[in-house]
């Protein structure tokens, strides 16, 4: 009989021991930073700035300074003409801002350059590891959230 009871004791303490281990073992759970979305809108009609033709595609950059030297960003310019918009749409951006970089450029044209700041930081929960936008302003404007485009947009 005591060694029926010391076998279920031991099967128990290895199932604890074992199950234990699992749920303290995270395993791979990480989701990168996603994409930063952005559009550039008129203040007097919310008009989009690129799709009307303020601005052209072929005339925008994206770059931050490294050590003095400007160093671009790769970025696609999105069009929906459903919607009479486009969107400036950039993976790397997100990452460079989460590898410390918080500070961006965005050239219009040759006379009219923006001030990004852009914040991407780290958070891990329940063994996860993810990125979160702190925050997002050009030229010193906090950029409102569009969930038709799913994009930030600045208002210029």
């Amino acid at each position: 009989m005591k060694t029926k009871g010391f076998i279920y004791t031991l099967i128990l303490i290895v199932i604890i021991l074992v199950f234990g281990k699992c749920n303290k073992d995270c395993g791979l759970c990480f989701t990168p930073p996603s994409e930063t979305r952005f559009s550039i809108a008129s203040k007097t009609d919310t008009s989009d700035l690129i799709y009307t033709g303020q601005y052209q595609e072929d005339s925008i950059r994206l770059y931050y300074m490294n050590n003095g030297v400007k160093t671009d960003i790769e970025f696609i310019v999105f069009e929906d003409t459903l919607k009479e918009r486009t969107v400036i749409i950039s993976q790397e951006i997100s990452w460079k801002s989460n590898e410390g970089f918080k500070q961006f450029y965005l050239r219009l044209n040759t006379q009219e350059t923006d001030t990004m700041f852009l914040n991407v930081v780290t958070k891990t929960e329940d063994c996860c590891t993810f990125h979160v936008v702190e925050a997002f302003r050009i030229n010193g404007q906090e950029l409102y959230t569009d969930h038709a485009i799913f994009a930030y947009v600045y208002l210029k």
